[in-house]
């Protein structure tokens, strides 16, 4: 590995072990690792999150230059310029039919669908910046944990549904287990545990 400093492990369809480090991003694949670092054609070194679309293509959320996609043989990155609306990622959730949806942290949240990106704001009900985690649920909508609160999304519009009162600030991770529960960790408050 290129770095102890671990920030995101994804593994992807064909069960290889994604890892996204501080100095570039990892693959573990036939029990060797190899790394892709910025020189290869990654636009940045510090990976927060990865994640894999439709058609097998890898997502990277980067730290300081974007997302970057990997389609098994070369990257192709996204910035501001293609109209990403911010540098720094930390989210990337790629739904099942083809939208993948980048979240930051303090700029908000961008939605790449047909080949577009766009910027998601009030039109959709969505006033967060802080995109802390994203998670499916069965209807193949999502949950999205914010400094705002929670919001579930379905049929193209996002509601703030906040099942807990707490500070949202302070949260960390989200997970829907296998009863549809959320489960929402946190800095200091312990963990939420919501049933629908």
């Amino acid at each position: 590995l290129p770095d102890d400093n671990i920030w995101s492990i994804f593994c992807d369809s064909r069960d290889r072990i994604w890892l996204g480090t501080s100095t570039g991003l990892s693959i573990y694949e036939n029990g060797k690792f190899k790394t892709f670092p910025s020189y290869n054609g990654l636009d940045d070194d510090k990976i927060y999150h990865i994640s894999e679309d439709l058609l097998g293509n890898i997502w990277i959320a980067t730290a300081n230059n974007g997302v970057s996609v990997y389609d098994g043989k070369s990257f192709k990155n996204y910035g501001i310029n293609d109209g990403l609306g911010f540098s720094e990622c930390n989210r990337i959730f790629c739904q099942p039919n083809g939208t993948v949806w980048i979240g930051s942290f303090g700029y908000g949240l961008t939605r790449y669908k047909n080949g577009k990106f766009e910027r998601v704001g009030t039109k959709e009900n969505f006033k967060a910046d802080y995109i802390f985690d994203i998670e499916s649920r069965k209807d193949g909508g999502f949950y999205m944990l914010t400094e705002q609160g929670l919001y579930e999304y379905t049929q193209d519009d996002f509601t703030l549904i906040n099942p807990v009162d707490f500070d949202y600030t302070r949260s960390s991770d989200l997970m829907v287990d296998t009863k549809n529960e959320i489960w929402i960790s946190t800095y200091g408050l312990g963990v939420y545990k919501i049933s629908e």
